[in-house]
């Protein structure tokens, strides 16, 4: 079973009718679901819709819920994904100065990661710039893409 009951498929376009400046979550209805988000993530995604450490580039918006009962993801709400071929990634905003570690939760501290960077990441860097710093030499797409096609392999055996 898929993680998220996907309502809508559509593309990044809908980010720009979404582009407010505000720090509370929003509500919005798209072909009739109401979906919440949060304007200054969106905005991130607007500024840049590559992963600042993979560069893989936001494909296109979903609308979806996930089967849980949590209050934001266990109703409808807007995810932002990366799909290239049959390799698909959720794009995250990440916080350049950890959240854990006190950074703010502010626009300006807030950089577009795919998950699977910012799973890397985790809190063991203090900054994006050091999280960068120490995979400059690495080709994280090619690695993720691998690790994707491979978990695909093993799973079909």
């Amino acid at each position: 079973m898929s993680k998220y009951q996907v309502y809508y498929v559509t593309k990044l376009s809908l980010l720009n009718e979404l582009n407010q400046r505000s720090t509370q979550m929003k509500r919005y209805t798209y072909n009739g679901v109401t979906f919440r988000y949060f304007p200054q993530k969106v905005l991130t995604f607007v500024k840049n819709c590559k992963c600042v450490a993979c560069g893989i580039e936001a494909t296109e918006v979903r609308i979806e819920r996930s089967h849980s009962t949590d209050p934001v993801y266990g109703k409808p709400h807007l995810n932002v994904y990366a799909v290239c071929g049959l390799y698909e990634v959720l794009m995250t905003v990440d916080h350049n100065q950890l959240a854990s570690k006190g950074g703010p939760d502010l626009e300006s501290n807030y950089n577009t990661m795919c998950s699977r960077c910012n799973s890397l990441r985790s809190n063991k860097t203090e900054s994006v710039d050091e999280f960068l710093e120490k995979v400059k030499d690495r080709n994280l797409l090619e690695e993720h893409m691998n690790d994707f096609f491979n978990k695909d392999k093993k799973k079909s055996k």
